[in-house]
């Protein structure tokens, strides 16, 4: 396949003389930019996640798609209520807290396609916006919660490759090869065949079993530890005789359409919003 050259940033005087221009430039081939999402700016292939997927694509590797199925939900809408009337849902931030807490309840009734923004334990959940990349195995507190569409789902069908597939996505390798795939100039997306499409590395089952099973006993510990801190927190609330609230709970209120016109009830709604 013929090789081009892909060059940018080309910086020198206002009138350059000869042989004065500086040039940053790279080199690969025609297909690069010929299939795919033909992307056509110089800088995505002089990032350093670029060059890590060429290498790791010298090896013997297969795609992420070919190891797990990769996926996000359909966009999450829903309308707030109590605690006592809804599901609990976190964002994508609170599903890597140590002790999620919850701030928001949806009706599930308002919520399309609700079974499919739940997880199962053993999931690979990837941020697909704000700091993407980071990864994080689903667990005792994300069950029978509604988790963010802006969490890729990532179902590894061979259990015993789970360990590995979440150490690699977990790696400086992995992160430079997705920050590379991203695009927009004002919000940056991850989306589902960005991930599919990352290239990773074989090893042998004398890497992939001992890893899983490192990591279920991580997990293991995470789980039990969110149980023993739960029933401390339960103890601690009824020798107290009082019910502990962890978070304020952000509950929604309805005004008439009509109202919003009126300036009164309109600072009476943002005071009570503050």
């Amino acid at each position: 396949m013929a090789e081009r050259t892909i060059v940018t940033n080309i910086s020198g005087p206002s009138h350059p003389e000869p042989n004065r221009i500086s040039v940053t430039h790279t080199s690969l081939a025609l297909s690069e930019i010929a299939t795919g999402d033909r992307r056509l700016e110089g800088e995505r292939y002089l990032l350093g996640g670029y060059a890590l997927r060429r290498q790791v694509k010298s090896v013997p590797c297969a795609t992420l798609l070919e190891l797990a199925d990769v996926w996000q939900p359909g966009r999450l809408k829903g309308i707030t209520v109590s605690s006592e009337h809804g599901v609990p849902y976190f964002t994508a931030t609170q599903v890597f807290d140590i002790r999620p807490n919850t701030r928001k309840w949806l009706a599930p009734s308002h919520v399309n396609n609700i079974e499919k923004l739940y997880v199962e334990p053993g999931w690979i959940l990837v941020t697909r916006s704000g700091t993407v990349g980071d990864a994080i195995i689903s667990y005792a507190p994300h069950v029978g919660v509604i988790i963010s569409d802006d969490l890729l789902r990532v179902q590894v069908r061979n259990p015993a490759h789970l360990g590995y597939t979440y150490g690699f996505l977990r790696s400086q390798f992995a992160r430079s090869m997705v920050l590379s795939d991203k695009y927009g100039s004002i919000v940056k997306h991850l989306e589902p065949e960005h991930l599919q499409e990352l290239p990773v590395p074989l090893v042998g089952d004398d890497v992939y079993e001992p890893l899983t099973e490192r990591v279920k006993t991580v997990y293991t510990l995470r789980d039990e530890a969110f149980h023993i801190t739960v029933g401390a927190e339960a103890m601690y609330a009824a020798e107290l005789g009082v019910e502990i609230a962890r978070s304020p709970q952000e509950a929604g209120f309805s005004v008439p359409a009509l109202a919003l016109f009126e300036r009164t009830v309109v600072s009476r709604i943002l005071w009570k919003s503050r």
